[in-house]
């Protein structure tokens, strides 16, 4: 009669349990990763300031881009003049107080920075500020 010993007995990883804790890891890090707001960069060049601050921004910040060229932005998706109007009419209409923030390229011409100005003032939307970048960076 054959008895098996301790150095007999075969020892083998658990990798059941194993593969399932890093499917449970991959889905977490998917999920976290595809809920995370992104917010489309525009390639602009901000005009730089000895007194920039960081500052979080706020998830209703409404943000108007104007590259170079005058092209106007809203959200970082490209717009006419009717339809950012439009867009901050809407906006003015749901909350008045809402921060406006303008992104605008070192190489605008002033008359577009002016006019997006004029649009928010016009719809009441007056708490407006410009996005710059440290002298240095």
């Amino acid at each position: 009669m054959r008895i098996k010993r301790q150095a007999d007995v075969d020892f083998e990883i658990p990798l059941i349990p194993m593969i399932d804790c890093m499917f449970v890891l991959l889905l977490f890090f998917l999920v976290a990763t595809t809920l995370k707001k992104t917010e489309k960069e525009l390639p602009l060049k901000l005009p730089e300031s000895g007194a920039a601050v960081d500052s979080e921004q706020k998830s209703d910040t409404i943000v108007l881009g104007l590259d170079a060229a005058g092209q106007r932005y809203f959200a970082g998706e490209s717009v006419t003049i009717d339809n950012l109007m439009q867009r901050l009419q809407a906006a003015s209409a749901a909350n008045k107080d809402r921060k406006v923030r303008i992104d605008a390229d070192v190489g605008t011409p002033f008359k577009y920075v002016v006019e997006i100005m004029e649009m928010c003032e016009f719809n009441g939307l007056r708490n407006v500020s410009f996005r710059t970048k440290n002298k240095g960076q």
